[in-house]
């Protein structure tokens, strides 16, 4: 027995735009995690292991 196919949801109106407007902010702050301490604490292990 095949099962019926769902529709897929679309979002319109005000819930889209406001929908769109959370996904354009998340985008410009999508770059705001800092790696430097993790970075150098890779780089300090690396030295240490002699691997080259």
């Amino acid at each position: 027995m095949a099962l019926p196919i769902k529709s897929i949801p679309v979002l319109s109106g005000q819930v889209a735009k406001d929908f769109q407007k959370k996904i354009d902010e998340n985008l410009k702050n999508s770059h705001s995690v800092d790696f430097s301490k993790q970075k150098k604490m890779m780089k300090e292990i690396l030295k240490r292991s002699n691997l080259k």
